[in-house]
């Protein structure tokens, strides 16, 4: 991108072949999604940055998005990285509904979403996955409404409850606000907590519902 600004375009064979192996070897999830987005901008420009001729683009989009669905089933995320997969997760999928990702294959994607809201170790990004899904339509309300009460029921900690409950509002903003169902379970959680145990979830809850608007937290 930054040589077809600075009219380096007789140099864009070499870059774009450097580019292709630094991606074949990368193994950060959410570096290799941060090049599909990239390229993908790059891809839908071409004529303003002059690279109509750089027929090597649309492929080395493809071979981004496969690296980067082939990364999703091997990301293992710490707590202080969960954030950051996260965005990366819910990015590519804004790469897919772009014009110049309608040509990937998008079952890819969803079936690597799909694993993430089941098996995945963190549940931010359990909750990110599922909302991902209902804001794709491929789950129901009532779905979303099961696995929140699975993680308030099934889990020893609440504050995985929480957690789950940030990562679905993160990518699915309306279902975590607006379904009487989930704000049912999370009352719920809230009534049953002794006072210890809410004053450690605090940090938690003032995550989930520090961006909510004046609306929203009517």
């Amino acid at each position: 991108m930054q040589a077809c600004v600075l009219g380096l375009h007789e140099d864009l064979p070499r870059v774009i072949t450097n580019i292709r192996e630094a991606i074949n070897h990368d193994a950060d999830f959410a570096s290799v999604v941060a090049a599909a987005s990239t390229i993908g901008i790059l891809l839908g420009s071409r004529e303003p940055l002059e690279a109509g001729d750089l027929t090597e683009i649309p492929a080395l989009l493809h071979a981004t998005y496969e690296r980067a669905i082939y990364l999703i089933g091997s990301v293992q995320s710490a707590a202080d990285q969960a954030n950051q997969l996260l965005q990366a997760l819910a990015r590519l999928r804004e790469l897919l509904v772009s014009a110049v990702g309608q040509s990937l294959d998008a079952e890819l994607y969803w079936n690597a979403v799909q694993q993430v809201s089941t098996v995945h170790e963190s549940s931010l990004m359990r909750g990110g996955a599922t909302g991902l899904l209902y804001s794709a339509g491929l789950i129901s309300e009532e779905a979303v409404g099961i696995s929140l009460q699975g993680h308030l029921s099934g889990l020893q900690l609440p504050q995985d409850a929480i957690s789950f409950l940030r990562g679905l509002r993160f990518t699915a903003r309306e279902a975590a606000w607006q379904q009487s169902e989930l704000l049912n379970i999370l009352d719920k959680l809230l009534q049953e907590m002794d006072m210890v145990t809410f004053i450690g979830l605090l940090p938690e809850l003032r995550l989930a519902f520090a961006e909510m608007t004046p609306k929203e937290t009517d």
